[in-house]
């Protein structure tokens, strides 16, 4: 992780003035331990996402999401996902939300499938905002059939560009575009001013982003075509439990060294009291 001398974290500055100079590296996290690997491991910029189902219950978990992140990972650039039923209503809620989050302790919010006057009102609050383009995730991959690669035609490729200088224009700090050709994304990032995360859309941009469970094999589902495991936690895991559970039933755990002592005149004074009873 690039760190300016003298300072103790991450800012939206700092990872600016990478573009052009340092491949950004980005990864997706609402874990506390892994984010604290993530920022050990070097990566600049951790999205987070997951706040329940109503908005109480959301808002109060999101501050708590980001505030534990934020203890656990100092340093990082905190991304949290500001979900669409949150920020597409209005000016004042995408506002009232990205206000939380940056109080919470993130460095910048991620806005999917607003329009660009909704980024350029939050961004007018001095509030960071983290845009993006290309495959659009959650409940809008409907109009494209699902999850597949966009701007495969050089109409759907300018469309694409399009999107990514509107939301530039609009103030976005920083940009991610996702599921997009690597030649397409690599010209895009080439004309764009501020940095460009390719996830699924090759190495030509600004950075990379891949999600953690991809990259420590925990995924629920088959991992998308532009994923890759680089450990398998969830079989190390299983590994793990079976051991100990051999462990447990053939006597090796737990022994003494694993238990708290007592000097033996307590436990003989703790048996005739049980006699007693």
């Amino acid at each position: 992780m690039t760190m300016i001398p003298g300072r103790n974290k991450l800012t939206v500055y700092d990872v600016q003035n990478l573009k052009g100079k340092e491949t950004i590296m980005m990864t997706a996290t609402s874990d506390i331990w892994i984010a604290k690997a993530a920022e050990a491991a070097g990566m600049h910029i951790l999205r987070c996402w997951g706040w329940g189902s109503n908005e109480e219950r959301m808002m109060q978990n999101m501050s708590m999401t980001v505030k534990e992140l934020r203890k656990a990972a100092p340093k990082i650039l905190l991304n949290p996902l500001l979900l669409p039923s949150t920020v597409s209503p209005s000016d004042a809620e995408a506002i009232r939300w990205g206000t939380i989050a940056m109080a919470a302790g993130a460095d910048i919010v991620l806005m999917l499938g607003v329009p660009p006057d909704r980024v350029a009102a939050v961004a007018k609050q001095k509030i960071p905002v983290f845009a993006h383009v290309g495959l659009t995730p959650i409940w809008y991959t409907t109009w494209r059939g699902g999850y597949v690669g966009v701007a495969k035609t050089s109409q759907d490729a300018l469309q694409v560009y399009k999107d990514a200088l509107a939301y530039q224009e609009a103030g976005a700090a920083m940009l991610t575009i996702e599921l997009v050709p690597g030649r397409v994304a690599a010209e895009i990032a080439k004309r764009l001013r501020i940095p460009v995360i390719s996830i699924g859309a090759g190495a030509g941009s600004d950075g990379v982003e891949l999600v953690a469970s991809d990259i420590l094999g925990l995924s629920r589902h088959p991992a998308p075509r532009h994923a890759k495991k680089y450990r398998d936690f969830f079989n190390e895991a299983v590994g793990a439990y079976g051991e100990f559970k051999d462990e447990v039933n053939s006597g090796v755990f737990p022994t003494e060294e694993n238990t708290v002592p007592i000097k033996d005149e307590e436990f003989e004074l703790f048996i005739e009291g049980l006699e007693r009873i």
